[in-house]
């Protein structure tokens, strides 16, 4: 396997702990931030003149702010300093395609770092026992066949990460659960409220659709709002 592959495959197949901050509980990723944080997080995903799409075509890395470029390489340099090293010295094509897609995950970190500190320093932790790990594989593959004790240092130091990084995986799964446990409680709690107060509700409604209430923008007159997004 040519070594811009190994980087593609950490990058792409390890980085998803950044990368997918909307996948379900189980998987290594985010979950919905309370509604009062989204507005106010410039890294929140949105569409931009069309979407994502745009960064990954023709010309898509041309398009990332450099600035952010250079903070995705700083975070880099601190936190995955093999991967990095490996990426610069990629042909122009397989770097850029590569730093796109860690910026995209940068991104998505910038995100969790400001609606959950504590599954972001699980985030950064697991990023460098990734860099760690990919370090040893190419000691390992690196090695002379003369020299087995060695290797098999080498071998048990990187079961030793891996062990490490699954510990990280199910500390951020359990952050994640008892997230979605919490919503729960509180979404259950609110309906139980409303199903109480419904003749209430009613009336709140029906002087909201007679009197104040601005159709032309679904305002129904203060009912009570669930705490997740759409």
């Amino acid at each position: 396997m040519k070594s811009w592959k190994l980087v593609a495959i950490l990058i792409l197949g390890i980085f998803p702990a950044l990368g997918r901050a909307d996948d379900p509980a189980t998987q290594p990723s985010d979950t919905t931030p309370p509604a009062p944080m989204l507005n106010d997080n410039p890294y929140r995903f949105r569409r931009f003149d069309g979407g994502f799409g745009r960064f990954y075509g023709p010309g898509g890395y041309d398009r990332i702010a450099p600035s952010e470029l250079a903070d995705v390489s700083a975070f880099m340099k601190e936190h995955s300093p093999e991967r990095f090293k490996a990426i610069s010295n990629l042909p122009d094509m397989q770097r850029r395609r590569l730093m796109m897609e860690a910026w995209r995950n940068w991104r998505n970190y910038q995100y969790v770092k400001i609606n959950q500190p504590d599954l972001a320093e699980l985030m950064v932790a697991r990023v460098e026992l990734e860099d760690q790990a990919f370090k040893l594989v190419n000691q390992i593959k690196s090695e002379k066949p003369d020299d087995p004790k060695a290797a098999l240092a080498d071998r048990q130091l990187l079961q030793e990460k891996i062990g490490q990084l699954l510990d990280t995986n199910i500390k951020e799964r359990q952050l994640r659960i008892s997230r979605l446990q919490k919503t729960l409680q509180s979404e259950q709690e609110l309906l139980t409220k409303d199903s109480k107060n419904r003749d209430e509700l009613v009336e709140r409604r029906l002087h909201a659709f007679l009197g104040s209430a601005d159709l032309t923008t679904g305002d129904q007159g203060g009912t009570t709002k669930p705490t997740t997004q759409p």
